[in-house]
């Protein structure tokens, strides 16, 4: 089986910090991953068996938009920033991608330029699969297939949704939406109180398809109001209801 040289060997898959202890090397171990769980033991050996492991500094960048490359990357660590920049440099953020995510495998099934750039938010340890490799698994490994075809149909529907967003909201309802989202994530991993970030203005508008202006005016009045709080970038969340009724608010206009 593959090995990646990681930090720490106690460090598991969507470890929150990555420990600067002495390097230590260990198997890559994709049974954590939740769009692989599918695969039987031996699919997962062929998958593993074609990675290969590299560390990321945070801000270098992995993919770059409009280049003809085909190598597909699983997240086995750390968080990436998924992103497409307009002709006047302007930055529009997809998706933040934390351990157990995949990306760049578009590119690997249709061959076409890199329809986004993907950039280490933070230190990430990733599992790089060489493109002509990809495509063999493809065909050769049912269950990636299947797990690679519905990861596919979940991104066309959440793109789906996006646009939806973009049209049905005004800037105050995105950033209402994408609060509740951070949000609901932060519950999920088990976070009380709710904190989101860290986060700038710019990287919140940038989620929403909006200027900074815009966002720090609305984070402004939601903290007169009492929903939420902000210190060294750092938002917490003090009022879930409140954000939940002025995001229906919104959906009521």
């Amino acid at each position: 089986m593959s090995s990646i040289l990681h930090p720490d060997a106690r460090s598991a898959l969507g470890a929150e910090h990555l420990r600067r202890s002495p390097a230590v090397v260990v198997p890559v171990d994709l049974r954590p991953i939740p769009m692989l769980q599918g695969l039987t033991d031996s699919e997962l050996q062929r998958v593993a068996a074609a990675c290969r492991p590299c560390r990321v500094d945070k801000g270098r960048t992995i993919i770059h938009h409009g280049e003809r490359s085909t190598d597909v990357y699983l997240v086995l660590a750390g968080v990436v920033r998924v992103d497409m920049y307009s002709a006047t440099a302007r930055y529009i953020t997809f998706e933040l991608l934390e351990a157990g995510g995949m990306v760049g495998e578009f590119a690997a099934i249709d061959g076409a330029p890199r329809s986004a750039s993907v950039a280490a938010e933070t230190p990430c340890y990733l599992a790089r699969i060489p493109g002509p490799a990809f495509e063999r698994l493809l065909d050769d490994v049912p269950g990636l297939a299947r797990a690679v075809l519905t990861r596919v149909v979940a991104t066309a529907r959440w793109l789906a949704n996006r646009v939806h967003e973009y049209h049905a909201y005004t800037v105050k309802g995105r950033v209402y939406l994408e609060l509740l989202r951070q949000a609901r994530k932060a519950e999920q991993r088990g976070e009380h109180p709710i904190e989101i970030g860290p986060l700038v203005d710019a990287d919140l508008a940038s989620r929403i398809g909006s200027g900074r202006e815009n966002v720090n005016r609305i984070l402004a009045d939601l903290r007169n109001r009492n929903v939420l709080e902000r210190c060294n970038g750092i938002i917490h969340i003090i009022d879930l209801e409140k954000l939940k009724a002025l995001l229906a608010e919104q959906e009521n206009k």
